[in-house]
């Protein structure tokens, strides 16, 4: 299956902070293929700057962290990673997973060389993919 390695970054404000938005583009195969049918979504917060970032060591580090756990679950096809918000003291991070548990495993095993990280882990059942069409929406950007 085919995907796409291509990324886009947007600007945003929220309650007077801004909101990066960095999302991938050029996933219809995958969003289509019906194969991962479910968001999961990962909250890491963080100390910030005045500004509501993280500051450059933090970001460096929590960059090295999330790509490594997409690198991993894309290696198995498990999920794939479509958007990272970071702003407001927080980063999220959205994957579709065709395995929750499998997915949940992977994350596990990837995190585990590192110190208990400040993450939350939610998902949701979202097999038409509305999250992602929202977000390529709301940064002007087409699938």
């Amino acid at each position: 299956m085919n995907d796409s390695k291509e990324w886009f970054v947007t600007s945003s404000d929220v309650d007077g902070k801004e909101i990066i938005t960095r999302g991938r583009r050029f996933m219809k195969e995958v969003r289509y293929s019906g194969k991962y049918p479910d968001l999961i979504e990962i909250v890491w917060s963080y100390k910030a700057t005045e500004s509501g970032m993280p500051d450059a060591e933090a970001d460096k580090f929590m960059n090295e962290v999330i790509f490594k756990l997409a690198d991993a679950e894309e290696a198995e096809k498990t999920a794939y990673m479509v958007a990272i918000y970071t702003g407001n003291n927080m980063m999220t991070i959205t994957f579709y997973t065709s395995d929750i548990e499998k997915f949940a495993s992977i994350l596990n095993q990837t995190l585990s060389s590192y110190d208990q990280l400040p993450l939350e882990i939610g998902s949701l059942e979202d097999p038409g993919w509305e999250e992602y069409s929202y977000m390529l929406e709301m940064s002007g950007m087409s699938e």
